[in-house]
């Protein structure tokens, strides 16, 4: 976050340094076409070990020029990323980010979990700041821009559920590999109406957090330009499903906790862009 913070302060520094160059800032009615209504679409993919595959968000925003350089105006979002049991079942795949495998504390019982659920749907409100690389000029084909973009977000995960399997090692530690384990019988099905899992459902928290971009603008005919956008976004704490945080035991599976953490989703895409100026 200090790292945002940082970089934030940096581009109203090289803004502020470009409007002395301008002498007083331009009024918005000096520029031909100032507004505009633009529409974003674009994959993200997540970073860190969260048991999700790459999602994807669509936005929508109005801007207005404030001068040579700066143009603001809110943003509206939404993004979805799917929970993905292949990163989380290490009973098949040694080398996953997660884990769907939990020992019985000192003892031969080996559980084996799939979990189901824990969608994330994500909606943001935020406010644009977009500075031009080079000062705006109305004949310009090309552009380079950078963004910063603080929100709000609310963050609703879909309710979890969760089938059991019980399985049985011969050695404890450590234990055999999964190949040489004898059962396999469904010992549970568990949802929210589980004992000990009323955190299992459906939930919808509020927090926040910055969306960073750079990319280049080109003029389209008829007031219509389009962007191209490498784009970082970091989120404030949300809940999500991470079984990587959880330590291969009985103990963990059984932990009011589990399988979720309360972290940072930062997520890095790359976005097209199109708006119409006026």
């Amino acid at each position: 976050m200090k790292r945002l913070i940082g970089l934030f302060w940096l581009i109203l520094i090289t803004f502020n340094l470009h409007s002395q160059d301008e002498g007083l800032i331009e009024q918005k009615a000096r520029f031909e076409r100032p507004h505009s209504i633009g529409v974003q679409v674009g994959p993200l993919f997540r970073l860190g070990k969260a048991d999700y595959s790459s999602g994807y968000s669509i936005s929508v925003d109005y801007t207005s020029r404030v001068n040579r350089i700066l143009s603001v105006g809110p943003a509206i979002a939404f993004s979805r990323f799917a929970f993905q049991p292949a990163l989380t079942n290490s009973y098949e795949k040694s080398d996953v980010k997660g884990n769907n495998i939990f020992q019985e504390d000192g003892a031969y019982d080996i559980y084996v979990v799939t979990l189901r659920g824990g969608n994330l749907n994500q909606l943001t409100a935020g406010l644009n700041f977009k500075l031009d690389l080079i000062p705006f000029s109305s004949e310009r084909k090309i552009s380079w821009s950078v963004g910063i973009q603080p929100f709000l977000l609310t963050n609703s995960r879909s309710a979890v559920s969760a089938t059991i399997y019980t399985w049985y090692s011969e050695n404890i530690d450590p234990i055999d590999d999964p190949s040489l384990w004898s059962g396999g019988d469904i010992s549970a099905e568990e949802d929210s109406s589980s004992p000990g899992r009323s955190n299992w459902s459906s939930k919808t928290e509020v927090s926040g957090g910055a969306l960073i971009t750079a990319g280049v603008e080109l003029a389209l005919p008829g007031n219509w330009k389009l962007q191209v956008l490498p784009a970082l976004r970091y989120t404030f704490p949300v809940t999500h499903i991470k079984t990587a945080t959880f330590p291969a035991l009985g103990s963990s599976l059984n932990g009011s906790k589990y399988p979720f953490a309360k972290e940072s989703l930062t997520t890095m895409g790359v976005v097209a862009a199109i708006s119409y100026h006026f």
